[in-house]
């Protein structure tokens, strides 16, 4: 066997081992928890260290001292949120005896004991030098900075702000047309009910006491931000703060959070156990989003996916139980308009009475030049987010505290579903979809975070009144969550649609918070399309890019449309001969995705573009800011109402149908691909138009990877949202919750963020091909003469 190197390390309570395999993938043995996070600690800073001091940059609004003026829009939108008095409420909640409190602390102090090591051999790793500075320690607190900036990723949202200039524009009654709150579509949610309506449950603190709280060292002298208010308009305000967000990087590239995650029971596998897949979605970065990881300790067996500045396997299993999770994507934060007069400077109406508001001020560093002083004010309701036009505030109810952290300890510890349920409900946090399957043949799905519960006639959708008669009046019963426990059909699966039927009681967002509903389509046809399941059919359909929204679309266009050039007769037969996916080599894709783009360019901005909302760079047209609900709009009117009233150009007033617009489109499609791509059909393949890169999180293209080209779209499974795609398949695993502890994962990057090693981007190449890595134990990797790289780790004395 191997030699162990042995290395003694400050914060370490008793003796560990380390052994990594060729590819850096680590197995680490401890005598208890707190000495396994540790460990984690250590290998997280050894490999990710730059990464994890961004997210906890971004997260604190610090991003500016290192990158300069190009993160200062960013640093204030983090400051205003002010992460940093969360994540302090945070660790302040968890209990003393909750030995989560000891495991974030181990893990601190594992990264610091690598942050010690590079000071005192004062040689930092490359990218540091390269940037030219050092680290501060690392903290608790530190992590739950890194938690909170996940959840902003993966609930932030505009849908209120954009819906009222459409609203201002044309009215509530086209609004509701636009953009029902219910999917106007066939989709098929995880919780069939019944459902009971149960009175709320409290919120976990008043709104006025956390944020008097939240701003207790607020200075009250900045008169001016709410000289104007009083003449304000929520015109003006709406298209303020959606600039404002879409020059923001991080709240930027959030927009398409996609993932997939489903389990079947022993009854409908070919292992005799159940199976479960996850496929979380984000944007892909090199380093990696994920760092693959497994440790065993006397209480657990855990090997999956954690994200470096958090200690906890957020995508893994332990000897019992598996589980994968998806964005819940429901409304989880909320604005109101705060009401202000001339007559009460800088005060705001709210339960009967004028308030003053909240006033902070803040100096953020910037890199190459004198630091940037920055005021804002907050209401009860949260931070003034407008600068210009009418005072929006912003409620985000992760905003306050959650025992987050406690839960993912916990619940990668469960026995079986339903104590892994218990545990993970402990949150509240950002809503979240864990799929979860155990080795008692149970599966299951639950919703957990924080639902708001209004008065009757309010509507969240909308910016809302802040004067108090639209206050959050509770929160929905975790009894009453979105889930589901072993279906008849032996089969779940949650892909960010909506989790339940229009029966249900409680308000969870709008159509436009939810994915369409084409994946989780896809996956329950590809599960019910089979008797019995293998882990090898999962794999597979973690590469499907059957795009189901064209299998229902295209064979009913190609009995509407009309060829009159050689071309489009050769398209037309082409789209008449496709299997639905979208494959790089395949031209129909192309045609596919050219003709419904410009369907719905055609049908909707019309109404999309009066109503004033700003258009980033990147977006090809305003539309693209709430598609989710439009591509579900126009796929019911184009097979079920093809007159629909909405076709009717409502500022010339000129009546238009489906078939009209079909037509139009496919003509502009085939026209503007024959401009781009020349006149040979054939060279109109998906791969010369859809690619995808892996962007470096410094911004620099020579440490990315692509752009090449990329099967799938927005709809697929195997997920590839735009023409150049920088978000998807952030981790893919499959696990048989056998007693043989079987699992098999890959994901795009490496365990390391030092493009000088193999480690950067050995794993993507895997990743495209599907060629997963087995779970092992940890007598596996020792026995393994492979593995050489081996450290032993010793307290000090």
């Amino acid at each position: 066997m191997s030699s162990y190197t042995s290395v003694t390390l400050k914060g370490l309570k008793q003796e560990a081992k380390l052994v990594l395999q060729p590819d850096g993938t680590p197995h680490v043995k401890a005598h208890s928890d707190a000495d396994a996070y540790f460990c984690v600690g250590y290998l997280h800073a050894k490999n990710r260290l730059l990464q994890m001091d961004f997210m906890r940059r971004q997260g604190t609004g610090r991003l500016s001292e290192l990158i300069g003026p190009a993160m200062l829009e960013s640093d204030k939108f983090q400051r205003e949120i002010n992460i940093s008095r969360l994540a302090e409420s945070e660790w302040n909640l968890l209990h003393q005896h909750d030995d989560t409190r000891e495991v974030l602390e181990a893990y601190a102090a594992g990264v610091n004991a690598v942050i010690d090591e590079y000071t005192a051999g004062g040689q930092w790793p490359l990218l540091f030098q390269q940037l030219g500075y050092t680290p501060e320690p690392w903290t608790p607190q530190d992590s739950i900075v890194c938690n909170a900036v996940l959840s902003q990723l993966l609930s932030l949202t505009e849908i209120p702000v954009a819906y009222s200039l459409i609203a201002e524009k044309f009215g509530t009654e086209t609004l509701a047309k636009l953009f029902p709150l219910l999917p106007p579509n066939e989709q098929q949610p995880f919780d069939q009910g019944p459902f009971e309506k149960l009175p709320p449950q409290p919120f976990p603190i008043s709104q006025e006491q956390y944020y008097r709280e939240f701003h207790a060292q607020a200075n009250a002298s900045a008169e001016e931000l709410v000289a104007a208010a009083a003449q304000s308009n929520d015109l003006d305000a709406g298209v303020e703060f959606l600039s404002r967000v879409h020059n923001i990087p991080f709240l930027r590239d959030k927009r398409d959070r996609h993932s997939n995650s489903w389990a079947v029971s022993a009854e409908k596998s070919t292992t005799g156990t159940p199976l479960l897949a996850a496929d979380p979605h984000l944007v892909l970065t090199l380093p990696a989003v994920w760092y693959h990881v497994h440790m065993e300790a006397p209480d657990f067996d855990i090997t999956g996916a954690t994200v470096p500045g958090i200690p906890f396997v957020l995508v893994g299993r332990n000897q019992d139980v598996a589980w994968g999770v998806t964005a819940g994507q429901n409304a989880s934060n909320f604005f109101y308009r705060e009401h202000t007069d001339e007559a009460h400077p800088n005060q705001y109406l709210w339960d009967g009475a004028w308030r003053d508001f909240f006033s902070t001020t803040t100096d953020i560093q910037v890199r190459g030049q004198e630091a940037v002083s920055h005021t804002y004010q907050s209401s009860v309701h949260g931070p003034i987010v407008t600068r210009n036009g009418a005072p929006y505030a912003l409620t985000w109810l992760y905003g306050v505290p959650s025992r987050g952290m406690a839960a993912f300890h916990h619940a990668t510890k469960a026995k079986d579903v339903h104590s892994f349920r218990e545990w993970i409900q402990l949150g509240e946090c950002t809503p979240l979809n864990w799929v979860c399957a155990d080795r008692h043949n149970n599966i299951a799905v639950t919703t957990v975070g924080r639902f708001a519960m209004f008065r009757e006639g309010v509507t969240p959708w909308l910016p809302m009144p802040g004067t108090g008669e639209a206050d959050i009046i509770g929160i929905v019963p975790k009894a009453a969550m979105p889930m589901a426990t072993n279906p008849d059909s032996h089969m779940l699966a949650s892909s960010n649609q909506r989790q339940a039927t229009a029966e249900y009681p409680y308000y969870l967002g709008t159509a436009t918070n939810f994915d369409p509903g084409y994946r989780s389509n896809r996956v329950y046809e590809l599960l019910a399309s089979r008797d019995k399941l293998s882990p090898e059919d999962f794999k597979t359909m973690h590469y499907d890019a059957g795009d189901y929204l064209a299998s229902k679309i295209v064979p009913h266009a190609v009995n509407m449309l009309t060829a009159t050039t050689d071309l489009e007769k050769q398209a037309l037969e082409t789209l008449s001969q496709w299997n639905f996916q979208m494959r790089t080599s395949e031209v129909a894709p192309t045609l596919w995705w050219s003709f419904w783009t410009t369907y719905l360019r055609e049908t909707f901005d019309p109404w999309m573009v009066p109503a004033g909302l700003p258009v980033a760079e990147y977006n090809a047209s305003p539309i693209d800011y709430l598609n989710s609900v439009l591509n579900q709009n126009l796929e019911r009117w184009t097979l079920h109402e093809p007159e629909h009233d909405c076709f009717t150009d409502p500022s010339t007033g000129a009546v238009r149908t489906a078939p009209d617009l079909m037509q139009k489109a496919f003509t502009q499609a085939v026209a503007a691909l024959q401009e781009k791509l020349g006149d040979d059909l054939a060279q109109w393949t998906w791969g010369s138009v859809h690619h995808r890169i892996i962007g470096s999180i410094l911004g620099e293209p020579s440490l990315s990877y692509g752009p090449v080209p990329a099967d799938g779209d927005t709809f697929t499974i195997n997920v590839g949202p735009g023409m150049l795609a920088t978000f998807g398949s952030s981790y893919r695993m499959v696990a048989a919750l056998d007693p043989n502890y079987t699992g098999q994962s890959v994901y795009p990057g490496g365990q390391s963020e030092d493009p000088t090693t193999p480690w950067y981007t050995d794993r993507i190449a895997r990743w495209e091909t599907g060629d997963y890595e087995a779970f092992r134990s940890f007598a596996e990797a020792e026995a393994d003469e492979a593995n050489t790289q081996r450290l032993h780790l010793h307290p000090v004395n």
